[in-house]
């Protein structure tokens, strides 16, 4: 299966969680507060042991397994397939 279809059949699916609750059961009650974002990592940190499994491969353009495994997010085996198809 490739990377599209993966995607396309995960886009439908809620993986969100609950739904909150509706706006009228907490008019009295202060908005929650909202969490504090995670800080940016850099991407060679981010994949470090998946790049390495690339360069065990034989790909070795750090800038292209990088852009592979960021719209792969880390799956290397995804990963692999845009490398291979050029896109």
């Amino acid at each position: 299966m490739d990377f599209s279809a993966m995607a396309s059949m995960l886009g439908g699916m809620n993986l969100g969680g609950a739904t909150p609750p509706a706006a009228s059961a907490s008019a009295s009650a202060p908005a929650p507060a909202a969490a504090p974002a995670a800080p940016a990592v850099a991407p060679e940190v981010r994949f470090a042991s998946q790049l390495e499994q690339l360069h065990g491969m034989g790909f070795t353009d750090d800038a292209a397994n990088i852009r592979a495994l960021t719209v792969a997010q880390g799956n290397v085996n995804f990963a692999v397939e845009r490398l291979l198809s050029g896109s």
